[in-house]
Parts: C-alpha cells; structure tokens; sequence
C-alpha cells in the first residue's frame, strides 16, 4: 500500500504541473499501486490540470562507522548488532525524512541504541547527505570497525586460563600443550 505520498506543487515540468510522489512500503511503488493512486487523482483533478503520479526511487547509501566500545561481547556479535541499529534507523516507515541521511543522527541511533559505545566515528558519508524530495535512502554496505578492544574484558573458559594470562609474556611463549605453566594452572584451574 501506500506509505507516503507528497505533492511537488512548485511547477517541477514547467508551469501549471504538480507531481504526486508515491512512497510504497518497500520504497518505490509498484505500477499497480501507481495506477491505483492515478484513479483516485483523476477524480479530484480539473480538465486543465497537469499532474504526474510517480514512484520514489530508492538511493543505497553505504555506511562506514569507527565504533569505540567497552563491551566484552565477541566482534561478530557488536558488528551485528550496530548493522541492526542502521537497518532500523532506514527502515521505510512513517515519521522519517525519505530524502535526508545526518551523520548525527547515524551517531545517535547508535550511541542511544548501544550502550556500550563510548564513541561513534561516521567514516561514511563524509558528510550530510540530502538527496531530491522524490529520493528515498535505503541502507547500503555496512562496514563496523571496532575500538576499545584492549580495554574490553577478557573472558575465560576456566580459572587456569585466567591465571595463564595473567603470565609475563616470555613466560607464555611456546606451545600450550608443553607449557608447564599451561599444565599446572590446567590441572589447578
């Protein structure tokens, strides 16, 4: 059906035109709907009036975040969580400006939907972006790189691996299979 539908009164073919712009639930609308909105204009319009139904035409906009965390989850699972955020934030609803993408609001929808970010870089786009009124931006690529890593908490399986990692590093080298200080904190932990 029809999710939005705006008219462009400001002469876009010249004067005397109006285009209907249609916004399906999908971002652009299929011919039928097109033909189903026709009808019902043909019924408001007057003989000399000139009006052009058309669809919204959808833009992929890539996104390129540099996330800092603090979160211990594994990468996989924060990379996919922040792509969700994304997909929600584009996501062809009621409420949103079809035509307009702000990297404060990429920023926001992160930092309010993720707790656990303590910074959210916008690699891409570099800057606003605003397209044509009969546009709409869907979401791209997605790329998450993700800070903070080193001052995320570890997790172990066992209480000798905690105790391993704690080790000095030339104390660790080696294989763990015949690391003695492997074996005893195996056995101990």
């Amino acid at each position: 059906g029809v999710l939005f539908a705006q008219a462009d009164c400001a002469h876009p073919r010249g004067q005397g035109t109006v285009d209907v712009i249609v916004t399906g639930t999908a971002g652009e609308a299929t011919e039928g709907l097109l033909e189903a909105v026709r009808q019902e204009v043909d019924k408001i319009a007057g003989p000399y009036d000139n009006i052009l139904v058309k669809s919204s035409i959808t833009v992929a906009q890539d996104i390129e975040l540099v996330v800092t965390t603090t979160d211990a989850s594994d990468d996989a699972d924060i990379k996919g969580r922040v792509a969700s955020i994304l997909t929600e934030l584009l996501a062809v609803r009621k409420g949103r400006k079809f035509y307009a993408l702000t990297r404060s609001d990429i920023n926001l929808a992160v930092r309010s939907r993720y707790s656990a970010s303590t910074n959210v870089e916008v690699v891409s786009p570099a800057q606003d972006v605003k397209l044509d009124k009969d546009k709409v931006i869907t979401l791209g690529a997605v790329s998450v790189t993700l800070k903070g890593s080193e001052a995320r908490v570890k997790q172990f399986n066992t209480f000798g691996e905690y105790m391993f990692d704690l080790l000095f590093a030339p104390l660790k080298k080696g294989k763990r299979t015949v690391n003695q200080f492997y074996i005893l904190f195996k056995v101990v932990g």
